[in-house]
Parts: structure tokens; C-alpha cells; sequence
């Protein structure tokens, strides 16, 4: 609730005149309008969040409605366990896409700002390296193997 506080009296402050609506749980819809400046709270199913599982008439809304700003708040600074709320960004007409972590790191959401965060910079140097091992593991396993067979074939001239 705080980063979600923190960041909609930031959006107020830079756009005064901007109509903010925030996607949220029924269970913290009371708490987030006693907000001024949060003008509307759409609420989804109790529960985790699941894009799948949203109600198709919620999901007709938002994507009927013409935003002009997106913005996803992260609980943690991967973007790990946020793909739902990813994929509904994309879904939502807005002209920009504004990610927060939990750090407060911030970054517009594109296709590729998305693809980097989620496979380049958290993870694929890791996968790579891993990937290197193996290759090496394998030439060198067929290399043996090549020897083991040639010492069979050998073995079976004489």
C-alpha cells in the first residue's frame, strides 16, 4: 500500500489534472480511495492476480478505456511473479508503460525494455555460462567417445 501511496501522490504532483484509477483488490478499495488523489479503484477477484481468470467485463473496460499512462508497481525488483500484470499492460491502449520496483528504479515498458529486464539482465549471462559448460562437457564426451570407438574397432581387427 505505502509504494502504492508514494506512487500515485508522485503522478498527482507532475499532473494535476490527470483522472488516476487504480486496478486493486476489493479488500483495499475503501483504503485506497480515502486517497484525494485517486479518483477511481477497479477491483478484480480475491485472490492472486490472474489475467486468465479476470472478469471478461473488467477486461473490456480497460481496454476500452484510452490511458495515457500505465504504471506497474513491483514488490520486488526482478519483475518476478509479475507476468499477468505484464501482459494486461500490454493489453491496456496507453500511450506509455512506466515500471516501479521495489527500489524505486523506474523504466518505460516496451516490448524490448521487457524481453532485456526479464531474460538479459536477470538471468541469460547466468544461463550463457551454464550453457558454455555444457558444450564443452559435450565435445568432450564426444571426443572420448570417438576414442572409445576407434579402440573398439581396433580391438575387433585383430
Amino acid at each position: 500500500m505505502r509504494q502504492t501511496y508514494l506512487a500515485g501522490k508522485w503522478l498527482k504532483e507532475r499532473f494535476p489534472e490527470a483522472t488516476i484509477s487504480i486496478l486493486a483488490q476489493s479488500e483495499v478499495k475503501d483504503e485506497l480511495l480515502k486517497n484525494s488523489f485517486i479518483n477511481e479503484v477497479l477491483v478484480y477477484d480475491q485472490g492472486r492476480f490472474s489475467l486468465f481468470q479476470m472478469e471478461r467485463r473488467l477486461l473490456y473496460k480497460l481496454k476500452a478505456h484510452e490511458f495515457d499512462l500505465v504504471t506497474i508497481l513491483y514488490n520486488n525488483v526482478s519483475g518476478r511473479g509479475y507476468l499477468n500484470v505484464d501482459l494486461l499492460a500490454f493489453l491496456i491502449r496507453s500511450r506509455y508503460k512506466l515500471v516501479f520496483d521495489s527500489e524505486g528504479e523506474g523504466y518505460l515498458l516496451t516490448p524490448v525494455s521487457w524481453i532485456y529486464r526479464r531474460f538479459i539482465k536477470k538471468g541469460v549471462c547466468f544461463l550463457l555460462h551454464q550453457l558454455e559448460i555444457i558444450l564443452i562437457m559435450i565435445s568432450v564426451l564426444i571426443k572420448m567417445g570417438r576414442r572409445h570407438i576407434a579402440m573398439d574397432m581396433s580391438s575387433k581387427r585383430r
